[in-house]
């Protein structure tokens, strides 16, 4: 699909801004929209050099996204944007549902609204790890509603279920927090050493995603794919492998998806770059 216009609603996020710089290699033109509030760290070089980029920043992004659809022919939305409370409880849990339901369910009317033939998804491993948060169930409600979307045949769309994203320039996540203590040869303190994780190399998410946009025009049915490749593992595990770059075999079945996706990179791998990033940014 390359030549083709992208509308990219999270672009400043960890994900969304690591896409965004491998769409704008392929020679796509992307549209981004985000909040007026959003950090613009990860993406401020494309928005100020990058010519097939066109950044909005809205108030009210969930009311004057529709901008984005007059301006342009979007031929395809890539939703990363999400909304995640480490602590949920009864006051936050309104903005989870906003940005997670009712935000997407807009995006979704007005691309079909505009005749947008693609959509594609970012769900989350939460949804099987971590069911009972509302986080999770906010997830798995638009991904059920996008579902009816494609079976009631109005536009074609996937989701890409992500297993713990890392790499460069990371939120401060769990990875992160264990390298900074790492290199600063800080005592690093675990609290639940045998809580198990899954984690996948930013670059192959991105690359899952490259693979989505060729695919999905051949999309006959609503498809949820998961998109991890280490095989999980205690946090003891990790913090040993970060502490010691020990070298490690896995073998890991890889379920069959259209997309045929498989990740390019080890653990260690990912992890040494991840690591080179934030010796030279720290």
């Amino acid at each position: 699909m390359p030549s083709k216009t992208v509308l990219l609603i999270g672009a400043t996020g960890f994900v969304g801004s690591h896409l965004l710089e491998r769409l704008l290699k392929k020679g796509y033109k992307v549209v981004c929209a985000s909040r007026e509030t959003s950090d613009l760290w990860r993406i401020k070089h494309f928005i100020e050099h990058h010519p097939n980029i066109e950044f909005f920043q809205f108030n009210n992004i969930q009311r004057d996204v529709s901008l984005c659809f007059r301006r342009h022919n979007i031929d395809c939305v890539i939703h990363c944007a999400t909304h995640y409370s480490k602590e949920e409880n009864y006051g936050n849990c309104k903005e989870t549902i906003e940005s997670n339901i009712n935000f997407p369910i807009k995006l979704l009317n007005l691309a079909i609204e505009h005749n947008v033939p693609y959509f594609i998804n970012t769900g989350s491993g939460f949804q099987d790890s971590k069911p009972d948060l509302i986080y999770s169930q906010s997830k798995s409600i638009f991904e059920t509603i996008l579902k009816k979307a494609v079976e009631a045949q109005r536009i074609k769309a996937l989701t890409l279920q992500l297993y713990s994203p890392y790499g460069p320039k990371d939120n401060a996540k769990v990875l992160p927090f264990i390298i900074k203590k790492a290199l600063k040869k800080e005592l690093i303190h675990l609290t639940s050493p045998y809580e198990r994780l899954e984690f996948t190399y930013i670059e192959d998410i991105v690359d899952a995603y490259m693979l989505a946009l060729n695919e999905i025009p051949n999309v006959t049915q609503y498809e949820n794919i998961q998109i991890l490749s280490f095989p999980d593992a205690t946090l003891q595990q990790v913090v040993n492998k970060i502490c010691t770059q020990t070298e490690g075999e896995f073998e890991h079945f890889y379920p069959k998806n259209i997309l045929d996706w498989k990740p390019k990179h080890t653990f260690e791998q990912g992890l040494k770059k991840t690591i080179a990033w934030y010796k030279k940014n720290v």
